[in-house]
């Protein structure tokens, strides 16, 4: 007995949402925790963020970005109706949440899921939210409509990291009361904004995005350091001191996996191609 897909909505070439029966996960779920997917028997666990939820539904709405193989496939092989083999969660630390006055998220990607659901939590306890949505382009871009609950000042940007960046820079300037930065996206992206945190010394808690085989670090591909102490982005995370962080070796052990995911990845979308292939044929005969 999987869990059902009650909605599937694709946004873009990019993104899609799934929303996933699992009252389960909701009985113990805090803002800034995650689920893990195992989509079908024999495949990949994928770590995914809770974006929304719905109590009365027992339903997690999942916002996906096609980032690999099994993100494709989940895609491509699942809709409404089917059901996925397992949710385990909910998953991580429990992050400690405080009212501190005037909060920026900062989400890159599907770094917007993961700031929009902590977000939720610093908003519900009457912090003032702000959130600049980052995205790599316009054609991957999402519509501000995603996020309009958590902010009545959502900005929208797209071009890349270096243009999220500049817009984070000139909120804080214009801003100098901001309590606190939030940032969630690939580990390069909240490098940089660590800098401008750094720079106008404004606290920063950020999403390390680590590789993660298993929910409980048994594997250790979720390995980061914080402080110059070792801790594990399932257990202890995923949300960190982005002050204390180690970017660069979160970077360099993600970066081992990249050629891997690569060509699991192409052969994928090779067998999708000749799929259609031969439904074309079929069609013609």
């Amino acid at each position: 007995m999987g869990f059902p897909i009650l909605k599937k909505e694709v946004l873009n070439d990019r993104f899609y949402i799934l929303e996933v029966h699992a009252p389960h996960v909701l009985e113990k779920f805090a803002p800034g925790q995650f689920v893990m997917v195992l989509p079908k028997k024999g495949g990949e666990i994928i770590p995914l963020t809770v974006f929304k939820y719905d109590t009365q539904k027992g339903s997690i709405t999942l916002l996906i970005e096609v980032r690999g193989k099994s993100t494709k496939e989940l895609l491509v092989r699942f809709n409404e109706g089917d059901e996925v083999r397992d949710v385990v969660g909910p998953v991580g630390a429990k992050p400690h949440l405080e009212k501190v006055g005037k909060v920026l998220l900062v989400g890159y990607n599907y770094g917007n899921a993961c700031v929009y659901n902590i977000g939720k939590g610093l908003k519900d306890i009457g912090n003032e939210i702000h959130f600049i949505a980052g995205f790599e382009s316009e054609e991957t871009a999402l519509s501000y409509t995603l996020f309009k609950d958590i902010s009545s000042d959502i900005k929208v940007v797209s071009g890349g990291i270096k243009k999220v960046k500049e817009e984070v820079r000139d909120f804080i300037d214009a801003n100098k009361d901001t309590s606190l930065v939030v940032s969630a996206g690939i580990p390069e992206f909240e490098k940089e904004i660590e800098e401008v945190a750094d720079v106008f010394e404004v606290p920063h808690l950020t999403h390390a995005s680590a590789i993660m085989i298993d929910p409980v670090g048994l594997a250790g591909s979720d390995r980061v350091f914080v402080d110059g102490e070792v801790k594990y982005a399932s257990l202890d995370g995923p949300w960190f001191d982005g002050h204390k962080l180690d970017y660069d070796s979160l970077i360099q052990r993600n970066n081992i996996f990249v050629d891997y995911e690569k060509e699991a990845l192409r052969k994928f979308e090779e067998e999708l191609e000749k799929e259609r292939k031969r439904a074309a044929r079929k069609k013609r005969v």
